[in-house]
C-alpha cells in the first residue's frame, strides 16, 4: 500500500494519522488529500492535534506536503468527530483524491 492509499484509508475511517514532518512528530485528523492549485504538489489538509511546528505551537488546520511526510502510520483510535472549519471543497486544491 502506498502513502496515498494509507492516507485515503485513514480519511475514510476517520482515524488519526501520525508522521514525522520538518523534524517534528505530528498527529493529525486527516480530512482531504489532493493537489495544490498553485504548486501542483500532493498535499494533505488536516487538523493537527499533537506535535509542534517551527513556531513551537500546534498550528491546528494546515496543509502538509505529502513528499515531506515520513514514518507515517495509522493510529488505532475511535473515529474522530468533524471539526469546525472543514471544507470538503477546499479552494486551495485543484484536484481532490479523497476527502471525508
Amino acid at each position: 500500500m502506498n502513502l496515498s492509499d494509507v492516507i485515503c484509508t485513514t480519511i475514510a475511517k476517520r482515524t488519526l494519522l501520525e508522521f514525522d514532518y520538518d523534524g517534528y512528530r505530528r498527529r493529525v485528523e486527516p480530512y482531504t488529500l489532493g493537489y495544490h492549485k498553485d504548486t501542483g504538489n500532493l498535499v494533505l489538509s488536516a487538523f493537527q492535534t499533537y506535535g509542534f511546528s517551527r513556531g513551537n505551537h500546534i498550528p491546528k488546520w494546515r496543509l502538509f506536503l505529502v513528499t515531506n511526510m515520513t514514518n507515517t502510520k495509522e493510529l488505532e483510535a475511535p473515529p474522530f468527530n468533524l471539526r469546525f472549519g472543514f471544507n470538503p471543497r477546499d479552494k486551495r486544491l485543484m484536484r481532490i483524491i479523497c476527502t471525508i
